[in-house]
């Protein structure tokens, strides 16, 4: 058998270098060796790797602790295989998730600090924004739904999305705030104006891409779901949570309350005149 296998690898034109389970580089060789196994639905891809990355450096080490191949150099292990490109291209999927989503975050809250000339403003407002993706991303992780390149997409343009009806409701919380103390009738007249006017936005950029929900295309399908998934949830909570937070304490930061400058001046002026 060992006469055979020699002969087989002495010869490149043999079977097994047409199949690329053997191959010459120079000095180097190197060995494919193909695992195929079986996989449940409840089994973790990532999990079978790892064990087979484990039990591939054991063996290595095993036989590289024996005197035989002690002067000869260590192996490297490579994993390849489509099952190894789909894991790696989910945990790059995941951490684009995080970057992408992170920079809109920070960049959002800039502009909304520098909107509401307060950090604690800017972090109240991003609240009824930031809700919905965790909600969504957290039952997905919950009840185990895998992410692809469609659902990852749809956390920042929500969240860019949502951000819009929330400038326009603390526009009109803060004009409303100039001529009253009372937070809660300025946030209810502000949810008066924009509500309708949010409603309909939600609804036009949300209904517009059910069509693609009809896609045979997998990724397009679940973009289409899960954006619309978000900007409800979105519309729901700057349309309630926003509200109740300008009629809390925190409705001091989101906009001061600043009455006209001429009454002031008119008392001033019968005052001296008096």
């Amino acid at each position: 058998r060992r006469g055979v296998i020699r002969g087989q690898l002495s010869n490149t034109d043999k079977e097994v270098y047409r199949l690329g389970y053997v191959s010459d580089h120079g000095d180097e060789r190197s060995w494919r060796i193909g695992l195929r196994f079986f996989q449940k639905d409840s089994d973790r891809i990532d999990t079978n790797l790892r064990e087979v990355q484990q039990a591939a450096n054991a063996a290595v080490s095993e036989l590289w602790s024996r005197e035989e191949f002690a002067d000869l150099p260590r192996p490297v292990l490579t994993m390849t295989g489509h099952i190894v490109i789909v894991q790696r291209s989910q945990q790059l999927l995941l951490n684009d998730l995080f970057n992408s989503f992170l920079a809109a975050f920070v960049t959002i809250l800039g502009l909304m600090t520098a909107y509401l000339r307060s950090l604690i403003g800017g972090l109240v407002s991003m609240i009824p924004n930031v809700i919905p993706t965790l909600m969504l991303f957290g039952t997905m992780g919950w009840i185990a739904v895998p992410l692809d390149i469609g659902s990852v997409m749809t956390a920042s343009l929500a969240l860019g999305i949502a951000i819009d009806d929330t400038v326009h409701l603390l526009s009109r919380y803060r004009q409303f705030r100039r001529h009253t103390d009372d937070r809660r009738s300025a946030a209810l007249s502000a949810l008066r104006q924009c509500g309708w006017a949010m409603l309909q936005t939600t609804l036009v950029c949300g209904l517009s891409l059910v069509v693609y929900g009809l896609s045979d295309f997998v990724p397009t399908r679940r973009f289409a779901l899960f954006l619309l998934g978000l900007l409800a949830v979105a519309w729901i909570g700057v349309a309630t949570l926003l509200p109740a937070l300008m009629a809390t304490r925190a409705g001091n930061y989101l906009a001061k309350q600043r009455r006209p400058i001429w009454p002031f001046l008119l008392t001033g002026a019968v005052k001296s005149k008096g």
